[in-house]
C-alpha cells in the first residue's frame, strides 16, 4: 500500500471518528414524530407528561411508557376540589372490536356519566387512548403516542366533553347524570 493511500485512510478514519458523535445525536424518525406531536399538543394547551401510570393501569398490564396528555383547568370555574374520574379499557375485554371501558370506583376515584364511556368507546384514534381521567388538576388521556398531529386534535376534542361534564357535575354533585358505584 502506498504512502498516499495510507494517509487518505487515516484522514477518512479521523473524520469518521469526529462525525460519529454528531450522527449519534441526531434524532431518530420516532423522536422527530414525538417532537411534532408534543409541540402540537402544547400549541393546543395540552401538556404531555411522563409520569407513573395509576396503579390500577399497571396492575392491568399496561406498559409504563405511556404519556399523559393533560389539559390543566380547561374551563372557567374549574373545581379546586372533588373526586377524580378514571375510565380505562378493561384488559380482560379482548381486542379492539370487543374493548370495554369501565370506571374505576376505588382509591379516591368515582364514576362519571356513562355517556362519556360510550363516546370514548367510539373514538378511533391511532395508539388508542387507554385511559381518560378528570379531576381537580384538569382532564387528561393516557395514550401510546402514535399517528400524526390530527390524532392530537382528536384527543383534544375528546377531552372537551369530559371537561364540561366534570365541571358541571362538580357544580351540581346531586346530578342524576352520575352513575353510582
Amino acid at each position: 500500500m502506498s504512502h498516499d493511500a495510507l494517509v487518505l485512510l487515516l484522514v477518512i478514519g479521523a473524520v469518521s471518528l469526529a462525525l460519529a458523535p454528531v450522527y449519534w445525536m441526531l434524532p431518530s424518525p420516532r423522536q422527530r414524530q414525538l417532537a411534532r406531536l408534543r409541540s402540537h399538543a402544547l400549541s393546543l394547551g395540552l401538556r404531555p407528561e411522563q409520569q407513573p401510570l395509576p396503579r390500577v393501569l399497571r396492575a392491568a398490564g399496561y406498559a409504563e411508557d405511556m404519556v399523559r396528555y393533560r389539559w390543566a383547568t380547561p374551563l372557567p370555574e374549574w373545581p379546586d376540589d372533588g373526586p377524580r374520574w378514571l375510565a380505562f379499557i378493561d384488559a380482560a375485554s379482548g381486542g379492539k372490536q370487543e374493548r370495554r371501558l369501565v370506571w374505576l370506583r376505588s382509591r379516591g376515584y368515582s364514576a362519571g356519566p356513562d355517556t362519556l364511556l360510550v363516546a370514548l368507546e367510539e373514538t378511533d384514534i391511532a395508539g388508542g387512548p387507554v385511559a381518560v381521567e378528570a379531576g381537580p388538576g384538569g382532564v387528561g388521556v393516557y395514550w401510546h403516542e402514535a399517528g400524526d398531529c390530527d390524532q392530537v386534535d382528536r384527543l383534544f376534542s375528546l377531552l372537551q366533553p369530559w371537561s364540561i361534564a366534570y365541571r358541571d357535575c362538580m357544580a351540581n354533585p346531586d346530578s342524576s347524570s352520575l352513575t353510582q358505584g
